[in-house]
């Protein structure tokens, strides 16, 4: 047997490597979920998600979606405060509804068939 003290250094240091990703290789195995799962948990898939662990969202057996925790930084989104003197979402009247003819259910259907 080799005595460990007489091993070069860079295989030491492989060595530990070895043994690091031995030991956490399941952290770096992106975690998959079906919808229905998602949609179950989806609040505890996010917590994950917040705590770095990336997620991806598969239908049946097709991975359809990546979930991802935003990182800080210059691709990050930002946010802003609102400027002084600007009004609460409350104050902000809808626009008035259009005036359709026909019933929306069908027009919706007939566009539909036209895709």
């Amino acid at each position: 047997m080799i005595d460990p003290q007489a091993r070069p250094k860079p295989y030491l240091r492989l060595m530990a490597l070895v043994a690091l990703m031995d030991s956490y290789d399941y952290l770096m195995v992106m975690k998959s979920v079906r919808v229905a799962d998602l949609k179950a948990h989806l609040s505890e898939h996010l917590r994950s998600v917040r705590r770095g662990h990336p997620i991806a969202v598969m239908d049946r057996d097709t991975p359809i979606a990546e979930i991802l925790p935003l990182r800080a930084g210059p691709g990050s989104l930002p946010v802003r405060q609102p400027k002084p003197g600007a009004g609460k979402p409350k104050d902000f009247r809808l626009p008035e509804p259009l005036a359709l003819r026909g019933d929306v259910v069908t027009l919706l259907l007939a566009d539909r068939r036209e895709r």
